[in-house]
C-alpha cells in the first residue's frame, strides 16, 4: 500500500490510457465500471480497469495517473 496520506494528495492527471473494447455496446446500456490499483511507482499509480454490461466484460485495460503529493513535485 502506498505510504501517501490520501488527504494530502492533489488531483491526478491522466498519464497513459490503454483500454480496448472487445464487444460493441449499443445504447441504452447499463455499463458498470471497475478499477483496481495494481502498482505505485513514486507519484504514478497504475489501475486495471474493466467495463461490463450484464455479465459480459466489454472493455478492459490499464490507466496510469500522475498523482502529485502536496509539497512534492
Amino acid at each position: 500500500a502506498p505510504a501517501y496520506d490520501r488527504a494530502k494528495m492533489a488531483n491526478g492527471m491522466l498519464a497513459l490510457i490503454d483500454v480496448r473494447f472487445d464487444k460493441p455496446v449499443k445504447p441504452p446500456a447499463d455499463v458498470v465500471l471497475k478499477s483496481r490499483l495494481t502498482r505505485t511507482i513514486g507519484q504514478l499509480q497504475q489501475f486495471a480497469v474493466e467495463a461490463s454490461v450484464g455479465s459480459s466484460v466489454v472493455a478492459s485495460g490499464t490507466l496510469t495517473l500522475y498523482r502529485p503529493v502536496e509539497g512534492k513535485s
